[in-house]
């Protein structure tokens, strides 16, 4: 089993595809999937990785991956049997990472999701000091208020001092 704490979106509605795809991904991260746009708009939140068949049945999973890119944000491959250079671009311009045609490669899949994994752990990392750094900020303010307060005039120029590091 993996031991990655991200999760993995996979939309792809041909059985054996998904299957496929699932069982590359299960060592890497948590999987999770999806058949239909309907299916996977309701686990988009879930998810910190997508990998998206452009074509469900008949139609695209255009709304999918522009409410993926709205919402989460995170890294996306859209995979399809045909993908025009004009469908491609739109893609990429929309912020899918990758834009590929069917069928890839186990290797190339498991570069790709191992990178995403990478990724999402490297920004969850910086998310975290963010917070710190913040907290910390807060607590210099607030030192710096009480300092005002208890040492009087003297010492507002020094208050003000740390309030803008």
């Amino acid at each position: 089993m993996h031991n990655s704490n991200i999760t993995v979106l996979i939309v792809e509605d041909d059985i054996d595809v998904r299957a496929l795809l699932a069982a590359v991904a299960m060592p890497i991260a948590h999987v999770i999937c999806a058949t239909t746009v309907r299916d996977a708009l309701v686990m988009l939140p879930q998810a910190d990785v997508l990998v998206l068949d452009w074509m469900l049945g008949d139609q695209t999973s255009e709304s999918v991956l522009d409410e993926w890119v709205c919402g989460n944000g995170g890294p996306c491959t859209v995979l399809s049997g045909v993908l025009s250079d004009n469908a491609m671009r739109l893609l990429y311009a929309k912020g899918v990472h990758h834009a590929l045609t069917k069928p890839i490669t186990i290797d190339m899949f498991t570069s790709i999701l191992r990178m995403y994994v990478r990724y999402v752990e490297q920004a969850r990392s910086v998310s975290i000091l963010m917070d710190e750094i913040k907290k910390l900020r807060r607590n210099m303010i607030i030192l710096a208020l009480m300092l005002a307060a208890v040492a009087g005039p003297e010492i507002i120029g020094y208050a003000k001092a740390l309030l803008l590091i």
